[in-house]
């Protein structure tokens, strides 16, 4: 009579390769759903600068001047501290049925320094989502690193992470 001597089951070698596989496949899906996100946010800030934009040049031809904004020094600001915090979500004149209420940033809702802010004298017109882009690559919107969404932006001032439309005369304020 021989006798085999069978093993059933894994060695503590191969599930502790097992172990290591998962987790270095869970940190490569925790990183690449945290830059989802990013994009998402970034995407979602482009788009309602653009939303402005287009209601703020609506309102021009309507009316031959851009709306004036209803509180401080020619701003309207989304929540945001660092502007004195007006916190009126509407611009003087934008007719309600088509903007009922100005954007928030989708991240930064509680009236941080992150924000978007509109300027107008009348005559010209600058809006920025100021401090808040996450995702923009090589300190500049128009960088090649960056999407073709985010390179037909413009960065006039202070910070890297602020993106702008304006009207031609607004750029520099």
């Amino acid at each position: 009579m021989s006798s085999k001597n069978h093993s059933h089951g894994f060695t503590i070698v191969e599930l502790l390769i097992v172990v290591v596989v998962i987790g270095i496949l869970a940190a490569i899906t925790i990183v690449a759903y945290g830059g989802i996100q990013t994009r998402a946010r970034d995407t979602i800030r482009i788009n309602d600068i653009k939303s402005l934009q287009e209601v703020v040049e609506l309102y021009n031809i309507k009316n031959g001047t851009y709306p004036q904004p209803a509180s401080g020094w020619g701003n309207w600001s989304g929540r945001c501290s660092i502007f004195g915090g007006y916190t009126n979500n509407y611009v003087l004149g934008i007719d309600p049925m088509v903007m009922a209420q100005q954007p928030i940033d989708p991240k930064w809702k509680d009236g941080s320094n992150h924000c978007y802010l509109y300027r107008s004298d009348g005559i010209d017109y600058i809006i920025l989502s100021w401090s808040n882009m996450e995702g923009i690559c090589g300190g500049d919107p128009g960088n090649a690193c960056n999407s073709a969404n985010i390179q037909s932006l413009d960065r006039v001032c202070c910070s890297e992470l602020t993106i702008a439309v304006y009207s031609p005369g607004g750029r520099l304020w």
